[in-house]
């Protein structure tokens, strides 16, 4: 599938519902990349994200690395996340609210906005530990790689317990990396394109392992820095999900390649169909706690800390 360009996005022209704001829209905004201190730009991307989004925006304010920007893609909320974004409206780089193409679509507008050398997306339901936009620098100044990826703790909100998840580039076994987790260079973005708008849910799945086969040059920082909250889109629509992921690696690797990940949806689909009749059967307190007894089965999972 092609991907579209960063040249694409700049031009198209703007919605005419769009509305904006933000210190770059006041002409505000002036920070820029010097040498040991990179500009990062992380973009969120919400809609009616009310609930989780302020969250997400005070993990980015409270880093402990001071040159970052932060672009919030609104995809037309219809409860109160304008309000929330409005609120920070004096301590974000730049916000803008239109109808999109879906989060992917979303995900294109942010990087084609961002002005750093480095550029992470962070959902609005994710967050960060507060070093990790200075341990990911210190990588990038090391390393000078393409990609910079993280390990990072998988939050399984509705039953209130968290675990460290290992990151690897085992991308034929599924998306093993993280969005909120994987930093990668504009230079990057502008050589290989973006995401692609023919996949809705496994399209960070085609982002990731084009790189990877391309043989960039991705850097792991071994310390779980993002933390990834349960429920997104991808995991509410499991099977259209595993469909596009299996068609993506067997495109991109051949069809021996996505065999591995296909059993592993086989089991997924399993685990799905069991808490599925129990939930039937004994009603939703039984099925989390089924739930609570698999992840509390799982070495490093823990009852959740406090939010940040």
């Amino acid at each position: 599938m092609r991907a579209p360009t960063l040249q694409e996005y700049r031009e198209r022209p703007a919605h005419p519902a769009r509305r904006e704001g933000g210190l770059r829209a006041r002409g505000a905004f002036a920070r820029s990349s010097q040498p040991g201190t990179p500009l990062l730009s992380i973009v969120t991307v919400v809609y009616n994200g009310q609930a989780t989004l302020e969250r997400t925006l005070r993990s980015v304010l409270g880093q402990t690395y001071p040159n970052i920007e932060h672009i919030i893609i609104d995809g037309g909320s219809t409860d109160g996340t304008l309000e929330i974004v409005q609120r920070y409206d004096d301590q974000l780089a730049y916000w803008l609210s239109e109808p999109d193409a879906g989060i992917f679509d979303a995900m294109n507008k942010g990087v084609a906005l961002a002005g750093g050398a480095y550029i992470a997306i962070l959902n609005a339901d994710d967050y960060y530990a507060p070093q990790a936009a200075e341990r990911v620098v210190s990588a990038v100044n090391k390393e000078h790689s393409d990609v910079v990826f993280t390990d990072y703790v998988f939050v399984a909100d509705d039953i209130h317990m968290e675990g460290p998840v290992t990151a690897t580039l085992r991308l034929t076994r599924g998306m093993t990396l993280s969005h909120p987790g994987m930093f990668v260079s504009k230079e990057t973005y502008e050589k290989h394109g973006l995401y692609a708008l023919d996949y809705t849910y496994a399209s960070d799945l085609d982002f990731a392992l084009r790189l990877f086969l391309a043989r960039l040059r991705f850097t792991k920082v071994a310390e779980p820095l993002a933390y990834f909250v349960s429920g997104g889109t991808a995991e509410r629509h499991l099977c259209r999900a595993s469909v596009e992921a299996i068609a993506i690696i067997k495109e991109q690797a051949g069809l021996l390649s996505a065999l591995p990940y296909m059993l592993m949806f086989a089991k997924r689909v399993c685990l799905r169909g069991t808490n599925w009749c129990v939930r039937t059967l004994l009603g939703r307190r039984a099925c989390l706690w089924v739930k609570r007894g698999y992840y509390g089965g799982l070495k490093g999972f823990k009852e959740q800390t406090a939010q940040q």
